[in-house]
C-alpha cells in the first residue's frame, strides 16, 4: 500500500466525523478545567444540600419517586467554561410513562450560592459518593399542591 493510499484513506476516515462528535470531544475537555478562580466560585456552599434539593424538586418530574439516591461533597471546578462547587449526584428516578429510568449521573454547578450550570457526569469520576437518603421520596414539587 502507497503512502498515497493511507493519506487518502486517513482523509475520507476523517471526513466521516460527524461535527457532533467533534464538538463533543471539544466540549468534553471544558467539563472539569484546572483549579477554579476563588475569586469567581464565591465561598463553599455549606448549605449545598438544601440547594440541590430544591433544584430537584423544580428539575424532576415526580420528585417523590426518587431511589437509591447518592451524592459527593462539592469541589471546585468548571462546567462549561464557568467556574463553581461541582456537586456530583446519582438517582434512580421516574420518568413521565411512571417507569424508573435506571441510576443516572448528573452534576450541579453552584457560583455564590446559586446553580449556574447542570450536566450529566461532568467530572464525577471521581467523586466520592454517600447515601443521602433523605432525598428519597422527598415529596410534592413546591408549586403542586393538588396532593
Amino acid at each position: 500500500m502507497s503512502i498515497g493510499c493511507v493519506l487518502n484513506n486517513s482523509v475520507a476516515i476523517l471526513r466521516r466525523i460527524t461535527k457532533p462528535t467533534i464538538l463533543t470531544i471539544a466540549l468534553a475537555g471544558c467539563a472539569i478545567g484546572s483549579t477554579a478562580n476563588p475569586s469567581d466560585v464565591g465561598p463553599y456552599p455549606n448549605n449545598y444540600l438544601d440547594i440541590v434539593k430544591a433544584q430537584i424538586q423544580a428539575d424532576y418530574y415526580d420528585p417523590s419517586s426518587l431511589q437509591d439516591f447518592l451524592i459527593a461533597a462539592p469541589f471546585e471546578g468548571r462546567l462549561m467554561f464557568t467556574d463553581g462547587w461541582v456537586v456530583c449526584f446519582r438517582v434512580n428516578a421516574k420518568n413521565q410513562l411512571g417507569g424508573y429510568t435506571g441510576e443516572q449521573e448528573h452534576s450541579y454547578l453552584i457560583s455564590n450560592g446559586v446553580i449556574v450550570q447542570q450536566g450529566d457526569q461532568a467530572g464525577c469520576s471521581n467523586a466520592q459518593y454517600t447515601e443521602w437518603t433523605a432525598m428519597e421520596g422527598v415529596g410534592l414539587k413546591p408549586n403542586d399542591q393538588s396532593k
